[in-house]
């Protein structure tokens, strides 16, 4: 929390923001874009749905190679009619890579990197990984408008290449888990990547202050946030 008051001390609950599931998102931002990336499914898709009932012209790319995600896809009938589901990790490497999966954790706890507390003998899945480049590249899409990455420990990898690689995006909501690495280090790491956004005139906020080790942060353009 002190990192967060020092780093990124706006919280996004004020008047420009629209509560949608367990994200906020400037509700401008979401009824005048076209194109979502959502990474991290699970079970639930609300927050990509409630964005939706706000702005139907929205297009919008899910992507969850869990068993769970999968299921959930193949169950909900919006994926059908709205939106595109696609069993695919986000990877910095593209091709097939071991997901794993601890013993005794929620369905749901699937990760590219070991968690230290998990052990040697870590149950894993083989699933189809792709980088941004490449899922941008597979859609013909030149800019994505919003952006959602709730994807276990790989923020790092993510958010490095979005900024490096010049993806062109309005909007990001993500999630920094703290506890894959050393506590420090992974601070170290955050402070680096908004420094990073800042300097490519990004906005950063706090999407909500969590009980755990991790950060739930937001990054808006700044000639579209406006501030």
């Amino acid at each position: 929390r002190e990192w967060e008051e020092k780093n990124v001390p706006k919280t996004a609950i004020d008047e420009k923001f629209k509560k949608y599931k367990n994200y906020y998102a400037p509700e401008e931002i979401v009824k005048n874009s076209t194109r979502v990336l959502s990474f991290g499914i699970g079970n639930d898709a609300r927050f990509e749905k409630l964005m939706f009932s706000d702005n139907n012209k929205l297009e919008i790319k899910l992507y969850d190679p869990t068993p769970m995600s999968i299921k959930y896809s193949k169950n909900s009938r919006i994926f059908q009619n709205h939106f595109t589901f696609y069993p695919i990790a986000y990877s910095p490497t593209n091709g097939t890579q071991k997901f794993y999966h601890p013993k005794n954790s929620s369905e749901n706890c699937f990760s590219l990197k070991k968690h230290p507390t998990w052990g040697e003998d870590v149950p894993s899945i083989n699933v189809d990984c792709k980088n941004l480049e490449t899922i941008m590249r597979d859609l013909s899409w030149k800019y994505v408008d919003i952006i959602k990455a709730d994807i276990e420990g790989m923020w790092w990898e993510f958010c490095n290449e979005l900024l490096t690689k010049n993806i062109n995006f309005k909007f990001l909501v993500t999630e920094f888990e703290l506890n894959f690495e050393d506590f420090s280090t992974s601070l170290e790491k955050a402070t680096i990547l908004c420094d990073k956004f800042k300097q490519n005139n990004y906005n950063a906020y706090v999407n909500k202050k969590r009980g755990k080790l991790m950060l739930e942060l937001i990054f808006i353009r700044k000639d579209i946030d406006g501030r």
